[in-house]
């Protein structure tokens, strides 16, 4: 079950470039749109460019995120898009900082009148994005094919919110902002959904550190415990802290693609509970605290009442990486981790140990 929300920074970029369209103020917007190799950020990662060079967002700091500002001024003092490749693969002798080891594009559009129905991004969609025919870029040693007419022009942004649409599909199959190559035209497309948000059931020692943490990550968090004296908001200040049963409030929670749901309640019965008003819906991740007697427990008296074990298989119990967490904030740095891996597709292990013989990662196709 990986996680195909969208980061709620992404909408508050979107939301900023529509009250700067409304006002009539234009904006260059900078969308990191493919990568080869080691990138300081992954495709998707935005920075908007105002007219007095002030900033907001990232596409990775640094010597090639300069270039990117320079390059969104130009835009924006001549009125035209453009396509800037950083090349982060110079020798590490050198002063400029350039040593990640791959490189990255990065699209400049402006934003200086309505060009889509913005309105509808509360909504789940795809915006996409023209960038052009397919460009040559020599040092991948491939040709680019010849470019069919297409109706939009370079720079053209707009709004796909049916799912029978090809821009659809190909944006849902993982739910990953990437560029798409149709008869030797590029279009970058990316999902809008709900976002990403974490449900913790149980408001005890772990759910604090747990709630704040995945709040810098870009959660929206939403805190459950039946119990007064725990469900106070003032322990929870960057989320949403909700009293109510948890067969209650589980009933009615409506699972989407951003759902992750961290069940550390006070006992194996309510985990229970949780998971019997949870089943067969599937949120991007689901996990359990407890240790493997606890867990096993749990699924053996649901598997017992006919309970499908493949499903019971999806959830992550015992919940979080190995990393001999003891504290409770260390158990929340591992549970978050846990699914921050499985939402991004790493692998857990140190990166130290990719020092040795190189890694895919270290060089550029």
């Amino acid at each position: 079950m990986r996680s195909r929300g969208q980061l709620p920074q992404e909408r508050q970029l979107y939301k900023e470039l529509l009250v700067q369209v409304e006002r009539g103020r234009p904006i260059a917007r900078a969308t990191l749109v493919q990568a080869w190799g080691s990138t300081p950020r992954e495709v998707g990662a935005k920075m908007l460019v105002y007219p007095d060079g002030s900033i907001r967002g990232t596409v990775g700091g640094g010597c090639g995120e300069a270039e990117v500002w320079q390059a969104a001024m130009e835009s924006l003092a001549q009125g035209l898009p453009q396509r800037v490749e950083v090349d982060l693969t110079e020798d590490q002798s050198s002063d400029n900082g350039k040593v990640c080891g791959g490189r990255f594009e990065v699209f400049i559009d402006l934003w200086d009148a309505p060009q889509v129905g913005l309105k509808t991004l509360d909504q789940e969609g795809v915006l996409v994005t023209y960038l052009g025919p397919e460009p040559l870029r020599g040092w991948r040693k491939k040709l680019a094919a010849a470019a069919a007419p297409v109706p939009w022009r370079v720079g053209q942004t707009f709004w796909v919110g049916q799912p029978e649409e090809r821009f659809w599909a190909a944006a849902f199959g993982d739910g990953r902002p990437k560029v798409m190559l149709w008869e030797g035209n590029e279009f970058f497309l990316d999902p809008l959904t709900q976002g990403l948000e974490l449900v913790i059931a149980g408001a005890g020692h772990i759910a604090r550190p747990l709630c704040a943490m995945a709040s810098l990550c870009g959660y929206s968090v939403v805190v459950v415990d039946d119990r007064p004296e725990y469900a106070q908001a003032e322990s929870f200040p960057d989320g949403k802290v909700v009293c109510t049963a948890f067969e209650e409030y589980f009933a009615n929670y409506a699972v989407h693609r951003g759902s992750h749901i961290v069940l550390v309640t006070r006992g194996h019965k309510y985990d229970e509970l949780c998971v019997r008003h949870l089943l067969g819906k599937r949120p991007a991740y689901l996990g359990m605290i407890g240790s493997q007697r606890r867990t096993r427990a749990v699924f053996d008296d649901l598997a017992r009442e006919g309970v499908d074990r493949a499903w019971l298989s999806t959830i992550y119990a015992p919940i979080g990486l190995d990393i001999g967490a003891q504290t409770p904030e260390e158990i929340a740095i591992s549970i978050l981790s846990e699914m921050i891996l499985f939402r991004r597709g790493g692998g857990g292990g140190s990166l130290r140990g990719r020092r040795e013989g190189g890694h895919p990662e270290d060089s550029c196709p």
